[in-house]
C-alpha cells in the first residue's frame, strides 16, 4: 500500500506569510507546526501544517518555512533558497518518518550547493521508497545510491533537508575533530549481494 503522506515530529516555526498569499512582496510570518510531510516524485519534499488562526495549510516545501524571524534568506530567487535547503527532489511518490536515537539531538555540519557550511542539529529522518510491488517501479527510491532526508535545524534560522553525503557529524564520545576542507571521497557499493549466494564455478 503506497503511503503518499506520513506524521512526524512536529516543529514549532514560522511560515512565511508570501506563500499563504501568492505574494512574494509580503514580507510577514505567520506562526504555525508543521506535523506532516508529504512526496512527490521530481517534486521538493512537502510539509504541512496549523497556523495559530486555526487553519490548515498543505504542500508547502521548505522554502516557505523559518525558525525564527532573522532567518537567513540565503536568496532572494526561490528556486535557489529552495535550492540550498534542499539538495534532492523526492525519488518516489512513498515516505516513511523516523527519529533515529543514536542521532537524536546531534550538532552536524551542512555543507552547502555554494560550498559554505552551516551548523545544524538534528531532528529527525525522511526516507522515500518504493511500495506498490504490484506496479511497474516507478522512480529512484530503490536505486543503490538513493538519499535520505535528515531534517536539521539550521544555526541560520532555516530547515534543512540532507542527505548523509553531505554531513558531518559531532559525537564528542567517538568522532575526532575533522577539517571541513577534507572530504572523504566514498563510493557506493555497487555489487550486488544476497545471503542465498551460491558459487556455480
Amino acid at each position: 500500500m503506497s503511503k503518499l503522506n506520513t506524521n512526524i515530529p512536529y516543529i514549532r516555526c514560522f511560515v512565511r506569510n508570501s506563500y499563504l498569499f501568492s505574494d512574494f512582496k509580503n514580507k510577514e510570518l505567520t506562526e504555525c507546526y508543521i506535523f506532516g510531510a508529504k512526496a512527490i516524485i521530481n517534486k521538493p519534499l512537502l510539509f504541512h501544517c496549523q497556523l495559530d488562526n486555526g487553519a490548515v495549510f498543505w504542500s508547502l516545501p521548505l522554502s516557505a518555512f523559518c525558525l525564527n524571524k532573522n532567518f537567513d534568506i540565503i536568496n532572494e530567487n526561490e528556486n535557489i533558497r529552495l535550492s540550498m535547503l534542499q539538495w534532492w527532489d523526492m525519488q518516489g511518490n512513498d515516505i516513511t518518518a523516523t527519529v533515529f536515537t543514536y542521532l537524536q539531538g546531534a550538532d552536524v555540519d551542512l555543507r552547502r550547493r555554494d560550498k559554505s557550511w552551516m551548523r545544524g542539529k538534528y531532528l529527525f529522518t525522511i526516507d522515500d521508497y518504493y511500495a506498490d510491488n504490484n506496479s511497474l517501479p516507478s522512480g529512484y527510491a530503490i536505486d543503490s545510491d538513493s538519499k535520505c532526508f535528515h531534517i536539521v535545524k539550521g544555526n541560520d534560522g532555516n530547515i534543512y533537508a540532507y542527505p548523509n553525503n553531505f554531513l558531518r557529524w559531532h559525537n564528542l564520545n567517538f568522532v575526532d575533530e575533522y577539517d571541513k576542507n577534507i572530504i572523504p571521497k566514498y563510493k557506493p557499493i555497487s555489487l550486488e549481494m544476497k545471503c542465498e549466494y551460491i558459487n556455480e564455478t
